[in-house]
């Protein structure tokens, strides 16, 4: 007999939202205790239905699949799933499986419900979580904009409800968030090899209503540790291809963006002209008699004196934009400028003309945030 999904779970039965079969053998332990022991290894492959049940067998809890949500996204009970883990949790094992099998745009999730584990996909978890209509319109629009095309903006203002990762490999981490933000994306592996990066690497996020972006930066810092510039692990959006490699293999190619510097560029020139004389204006209000010809009038036109003294609006102009392109030089350090590195950034009109790697721009956009 199935088990009770709440009451919430039964309104969504009712609407038709939420169709579960579960898996329920062995002894019944509490699941959030269950999923924290540990396994000294734990190997299957075999269809999802089969290894979904070997799991919940052997962890000794209730696994509630929802098996129409998962036709929906291309996942069946015979998908073939294959996993070979050591000294790891059952959660653990449980993600990986699901990461595995998920499809790009379609991330599989679960969620401990009513003492079972439900597994279904990450828009139907959120609608169960929701538990109501006007909430599962919401949680189903941030779904759909987490699958929009790559861009470092839309990547930060793109809300993932929640991301949880109890040290779950490094290259499962990154297969998730490819299938969460649906767009093409790249690992280039060789290159992190070539650094000596474990796509093994264990990485514990748990963490709510935080952007892709922002859940990235997070993951990566865990694998760079004590990594220098070149040798770190970057995101960077290139030509429509979210791509994750290491800060020697982005630093290869320049790139040139014109980037509009608005006022940025801009300056309050120091132009000569006349200035109140305040002194005159006193003396010939408190005697009723206008300034004596040898004396400043009100207005007093100093624009030779300060001429001679000051600089041209053209100087004037060159110093500030030359200081502009001093700070954002020194932004992400003179290595990477020429001489010594690929870029180089002048002025052309009100633009600024930057010719950089990938891993320049990269670092420019973290010294900005």
């Amino acid at each position: 007999m199935k088990r009770p999904v709440g009451i919430v779970g039964l309104c969504l039965l009712c609407l038709g939202a939420f169709s579960a079969e579960g898996f329920a053998k062995g002894r019944k332990v509490p699941p959030d205790r269950a999923l924290r022991r540990k396994v000294a290894h734990h190997a299957v492959s075999a269809s999802l239905g089969a290894a979904l049940a070997d799991l919940a067998n052997e962890a000794g809890v209730t696994i509630r699949v929802d098996w129409k949500g998962l036709e929906k996204v291309g996942v069946t009970a015979k998908t073939r799933v294959a996993v070979d883990l050591e000294k790891v949790t059952w959660r653990q094992v449980l993600e990986v499986m699901l990461s595995r099998v998920s499809r790009r745009g379609h991330p599989l999730g679960w969620q401990i419900h009513s003492g079972d584990i439900l597994v279904s996909t990450h828009r139907r978890i959120l609608l169960l979580e929701a538990g109501t209509q006007a909430e599962i319109a919401k949680a189903a629009g941030k779904t759909a904009t987490a699958r929009r095309a790559p861009s470092g903006p839309a990547l930060r203002r793109n809300i993932l409800p929640g991301v949880s990762f109890d040290k779950l490999p490094f290259r499962d981490a990154l297969r998730f968030f490819q299938t969460v933000t649906g767009s093409n994306f790249h690992v280039n592996w060789r290159a992190l090899e070539q650094e000596g990066v474990d796509p093994q690497t264990p990485i514990s996020l748990n963490l709510r209503r935080i952007s892709v972006a922002r859940a990235l930066d997070l993951v990566l810092d865990q694998v760079n540790a004590d990594r220098e510039k070149l040798t770190s692990v970057y995101w960077v959006v290139d030509r429509g291809v979210l791509l994750v490699s290491t800060g020697n293999a982005l630093n290869r190619r320049v790139v040139t963006r014109v980037i509009d510097a608005g006022t940025v560029l801009l300056i309050q020139p120091d132009v000569a002209g006349p200035r109140i004389d305040l002194e005159s204006a006193s003396e010939r209000d408190m005697s009723g008699r206008g300034a004596s010809s040898g004396s400043r009038g009100f207005w007093d036109d100093d624009s030779d004196e300060r001429e001679r003294e000051g600089e041209s609006y053209n100087e004037q102009k060159k110093k500030h934009h030359e200081k502009v392109v001093n700070t954002i030089m020194n932004m992400i350090g003179r290595d990477m400028w020429e001489p010594e590195g690929k870029g180089s950034i002048r002025v052309l009109n009100n633009k600024l003309v930057i010719s950089q790697t990938l891993l320049g721009f990269k670092m420019l956009e973290q010294s900005l945030r």
